[in-house]
């Protein structure tokens, strides 16, 4: 009886193994900077305010990266320039300066709200460094045409022997990049923007009846107006 009991505590143990807990770090990007020479052309979105991170990635080995366009916008990516060569996209969350690094992790990307030509992401990496610091980043994804998103969530496992806590720490840097190398003179001007959602700007006939709309309030306080003023001057 004892050995039954044994084999089935076993049993269980092993089809049920525990499931890794998750830190989730998110980050509005709202700021748009673009840089042109030095080979190339960069279109650099980071954070206005940064959030701080705060994880133990001694117990959560799991980390989910979400960077998001503010609130009724969406990040809009032009077809690349004309002469540039190897567009790409990456994202980055550093937490700062590199030591000798160790064995990484990969792990997936996901967009949210995408449109167009999206890029695969097929190289999201969470490396450890041997001063305690950490970096995941995510890449090789070609451009091959426009498209637009409202947000990319990335998920990559922290490795076993990567046990540091973070309380409360300012990353150093916290990016999405569009760049391609330029081999054309001329400065081709940012492609990438961040644009209003559709939700976000009233349709043309949403804005004629609206306008109508006060319009005809107006014309009728008027009109009310007129007549009590015109019964006033008959009564006396």
């Amino acid at each position: 009886m004892i050995r039954t009991i044994l084999l089935v505590t076993s049993i269980a143990i092993a089809c049920c193994p525990a499931v890794a807990a998750t830190t989730t770090y998110s980050a509005v990007l709202d700021q748009n900077t673009y840089v042109f020479g030095g080979g190339g052309t960069f279109n650099v979105l980071t954070s206005g305010s940064t959030p701080l991170f705060t994880a133990n990635l001694a117990t959560d080995k799991m980390v989910e990266i979400i960077y998001s366009a503010p609130a009724g916008f969406h990040f809009a990516v032009q077809a690349p320039p004309a002469g540039s060569s190897n567009p790409r996209l990456s994202l980055t969350l550093s937490m700062g300066a590199l030591g000798s690094s160790g064995v990484s992790e990969l792990g997936t990307a996901a967009f949210s709200g995408g449109t167009g030509a999206l890029p695969t992401l097929n190289l999201v990496e969470f490396t450890p460094f041997s001063n305690g610091l950490f970096r995941v980043t995510a890449g090789g994804g070609a451009l091959t045409g426009a498209f637009t998103f409202s947000s990319i969530t990335l998920s990559v496992p922290v490795p076993a022997t990567y046990n540091v806590n973070f309380s409360g720490t300012p990353p150093a840097e916290v990016s999405i990049i569009v760049a391609a190398a330029a081999d054309i003179f001329s400065n081709p001007g940012p492609w990438v923007s961040l644009e209003a959602d559709a939700s976000a700007v009233p349709e043309p006939g949403s804005a004629v009846l609206i306008l109508s709309g006060a319009v005809a309030l107006a014309l009728a306080y008027r009109v009310k107006t007129a007549v009590r003023v015109a019964r006033r001057k008959a009564a006396g």
